[in-house]
């Protein structure tokens, strides 16, 4: 079976056996989807955000819906992607980390590095203004360069996100962000793989 259709017939189940929307996050997309957008809108989003979306995701979007069913609390319409990512402009030229490149040891580096910053901010322990802002501009610089190539289109709740990769080697893979955590990365952010493999696999265990 074709993915967008097992994804439709999921939904269509997950309307069947939760028709009060009662798992968890399904009371937010009720295991429906919204009406389909065209190439076009597609187009003008991609232009607008400065990314290109990996194409099973460009058929998700026009052939079942703009947002609706899937994960937890389902998948972001364009609307609310432009809202749930503000710092696209702002990565689109930075080079990607999640690419299954680090190793281990680079990203506890990059977590101790973190952490030290965050630790210092919240102590406020600065001389100067500017050297608080400086330490500051830093820590918003890691943030973003984990984020670059990627966009948000999922929440599994509170400061997580899924984020799904538009370009570099993991291309067309989901992760999942925590914020909480960040400064806790010892490995590369959990990848679920693959968009199509990973919103079948997560929408059927909900299921069960």
């Amino acid at each position: 079976m074709d993915y967008i259709a097992e994804i439709k017939a999921l939904a269509e189940e997950g309307l069947r056996i939760d028709p009060k929307c009662n798992i968890f996050g399904a009371s937010h997309h009720k295991w429906h989807f919204g009406e389909p957008v065209n190439l076009q809108q597609i187009h003008n989003f991609e232009s607008d955000m400065k990314i290109t979306l990996p194409e099973p995701f460009v058929r998700y979007l026009t052939e079942l819906g703009n947002g609706g069913a899937g994960p937890d609390y389902g998948i972001y319409s364009l609307e609310m992607m432009r809202e749930r990512n503000p710092f696209l402009a702002k990565t689109a030229n930075l080079p990607v980390m999640l690419d299954h490149s680090l190793t281990a040891a680079q990203w506890t580096d990059y977590a101790q590095k973190y952490e030290a910053l965050d630790d210092k901010i919240m102590a406020d322990e600065f001389d100067t203004t500017e050297e608080q802002e400086c330490a500051v501009q830093e820590l918003d610089a890691m943030e973003l360069h984990l984020l670059a190539g990627g966009i948000f289109i999922n929440t599994p709740g509170c400061t997580m996100n899924s984020i799904l990769m538009c370009r570099g080697a993991a291309m067309g893979e989901v992760f999942t962000i925590d914020f909480d955590y960040i400064y806790q990365l010892q490995s590369e952010p959990y990848c679920h793989g693959k968009f199509e493999d990973w919103i079948i696999r997560e929408m059927q265990r909900s299921l069960k």
